[in-house]
């Protein structure tokens, strides 16, 4: 899972030209630039010996999973959230510093994607300004409104790899569930991940129909800033 979120990644970067920066890998910075002559590497590794138990036929993602061969396999993202406004979000400049990144969904689901592991795009207005993953994307996202990027961009996408558990915490929150370092994936499935994923990072002109994504992929709405303040109101209201 983390050697191809990083090959997701860069081919992110590829897709989107100069309107990026630079790449953040996960947890750690890059130091790549458009321009330069080092390159995000790719996530995929070079080794041609295969697993045991693992057969012939298998897919160079499916050999990555020695052990898992029949474990269910899944795709990349299974949350995602597009359009969001950085002025919306509880940690902007004028709002404090809570650390929320809380989106909702039909049938009163509300959730925290602050450690939400997975690729995020940041915009300014409808242009692209800078892609990159993260293991705590609400962390991240923070730290680019507040370090050198401040006020260089305004909006942003994100998709999410990890699972959105069922159980709420005392604040009233779903969480992204934590997941084993290496995640069975299935191919297939990956492949309509990627090119869901870049047609809504950089949509290309020819695009036809909206690609879709390979597996139950959930798109979350942003709860702006002021309505996390009344959620959290009614949630303390009914535990006293």
């Amino acid at each position: 899972m983390r050697r191809l979120a990083h090959s997701l990644t860069q081919l992110v970067v590829r897709e989107a030209g100069a309107s990026v920066v630079r790449v953040d890998a996960l947890g750690r910075s890059a130091r790549s630039t458009v321009g330069s002559t080092r390159q995000p590497f790719i996530g995929a590794s070079t080794s041609r010996r295969r697993p045991k138990n693992v057969p012939k036929c298998a897919t160079l993602l499916d050999r990555s999973m020695a052990g898992k061969w029949a474990a269910d396999r899944r795709n990349l993202v299974t949350s995602y959230g597009l359009g969001w406004e950085l002025a919306e979000t509880e940690w902007s400049s004028d709002r404090g510093n809570k650390p929320r990144l809380v989106g909702e969904r039909p049938g009163k689901r509300v959730a925290n994607f602050w450690f939400q592991w997975g690729v995020y795009a940041l915009y300014r207005g409808q242009s692209l300004y800078r892609v990159g993953i993260s293991r705590r994307l609400g962390e991240r996202l923070r730290d680019h409104a507040n370090g050198p990027h401040k006020g260089k961009w305004n909006r942003f996408h994100w998709f999410g790899f990890r699972e959105v558990g069922s159980d709420k915490d005392r604040k009233g929150f779903l969480h992204p569930i934590p997941g084993p370092k290496d995640s069975p994936v299935r191919l297939t499935r990956a492949l309509h991940d990627i090119e869901a994923l870049l047609e809504r990072v950089s949509p290309p002109p020819g695009a036809g129909r909206i690609a879709y994504f390979g597996g139950l992929a959930e798109e979350w709405k942003q709860m702006p800033a002021t309505k996390v303040v009344a959620f959290r109101t009614k949630v303390k209201a009914r535990t006293r």
